[in-house]
């Protein structure tokens, strides 16, 4: 068999044309392919999705069933008893202070009207007396010093002229602890003067009691100042303990409720004397405060006052015991939760196994100090 001889394959150089060309032939179909795919990619997410909701809803193609991730199981030890919750656990309380030592004599209001009086009063407390009980205000509104306020001298209410500072600088000069005692609300001058410190019907008068006069009354702004401008003159003079007392209503009648502003007799109203005391605890900081309260009132259900002191942090509640109440002592005890008890046993014998107490200076002479104790 004879073979054709193959030719020779002649290669011929592109020129830099032709090269350029190649390049820009090759380029424009990768670009056009790459853009062709997205084009293509974008079209068919953009139509896949409704598409295929389409096709399930119309049950062509079925609805894919979701498979939960299962977790192998953990071993555990068998259920006996049901776990019981943990038990809430109360907020701690702080404890309930311990009774303050007092042996203390009250003076008469008789003993600051002159300043020859109180020096005679000190020769008759009891030697081991601690604290010394001054009525600077009296029941009633009087008071039994030489107040600064203007508004109280002009109402007839200062009763004594011995300066304050005097009277403190008298007590402690013989080491005894002076106590201012005021007598806040159960105060008929004061809102003679000062209509706007009285309690008022709803129709805008004063209410006025049975004999016809007007009571401070704790919702009124002008009654609260009064009350803390005489804390803040006691706490200048030195006084660093003040004793409070008249911390009540009066006792409203079932036709004074039905005139009387809502406020002054409805729930709650006992706030309005936790207020009074606030107030003077400012007006007079640093010093110790005591309430005092009646006894028998609260046997006999206006506990109001009570409820005022329990919201109040006060060195003690004194409760004034009379032949009603003294047989009740240990049951008026338990009734103060936050703050510590004392007595003042008022025409009645003192216990002898009472070692905190405050006794009026007449049921206390010097001679029977001794037997007291």
């Amino acid at each position: 068999m004879k073979f054709r001889p193959k030719g020779r394959k002649i290669y011929r150089k592109k020129s830099k044309y032709e090269r350029v060309q190649a390049f820009k032939s090759n380029t424009s179909a990768v670009v056009f392919t790459i853009l062709g795919m997205v084009v293509l990619l974008f079209v068919g997410f953009s139509i896949g999705g409704p598409v295929i909701r389409f096709s399930q809803e119309s049950h062509i193609l079925a609805v894919p069933v979701e498979v939960e991730e299962t977790i192998p199981p953990t071993e555990t030890e068998p259920a006996t008893e049901a776990e019981t919750p943990p038990e809430e656990t109360q907020p701690p309380t702080d404890p309930k202070p311990e009774v303050p030592e007092i042996r203390g004599c009250m003076l008469d209001i008789s003993t600051l009207l002159t300043q020859s009086a109180l020096d005679e009063a000190m020769t008759q407390i009891p030697a081991e007396t601690t604290h010394v009980l001054v009525p600077l205000k009296a029941q009633g509104g009087e008071i039994y010093f030489a107040t600064a306020m203007a508004d109280a001298a002009r109402g007839g209410a200062v009763k004594a002229a011995v300066p304050l500072e005097s009277i403190y600088e008298t007590i402690a000069s013989k080491g005894f602890i002076p106590v201012a005692v005021i007598h806040t609300l159960d105060d008929t001058i004061y809102p003679q003067i000062h209509a706007e410190a009285a309690y008022h019907c709803e129709t805008g008068e004063v209410w006025l009691d049975a004999k016809g006069l007007p009571h401070l009354s704790p919702f009124s702004e002008m009654a609260v100042d009064y009350l803390g401008n005489l804390a803040a003159e006691a706490n200048q003079a030195g006084f660093r303990t003040i004793l409070c007392d008249g911390l009540q209503f009066p006792a409203f009648t079932e036709e004074d409720q039905a005139r009387l502003e809502s406020r002054a007799t409805q729930e709650g109203r006992y706030t309005a004397l936790t207020g009074v005391i606030e107030r003077m605890q400012r007006e007079a900081p640093h010093t110790d405060f005591y309430v005092l309260l009646d006894g028998t009132g609260i046997l006999a259900g206006r506990t109001e006052g009570l409820s005022a002191t329990e919201s109040l942090k006060l060195t003690a509640v004194v409760m004034r015991l009379d032949e009603m109440s003294a047989a009740n002592c240990e049951t008026l005890r338990t009734l103060t939760e936050h703050n510590a008890t004392l007595f003042l046993w008022d025409g009645v014998p003192l216990p002898e196994n009472e070692h905190s107490y405050l006794i009026p200076l007449s049921q206390a002479p010097a001679a029977q100090a001794g037997e007291e104790s």
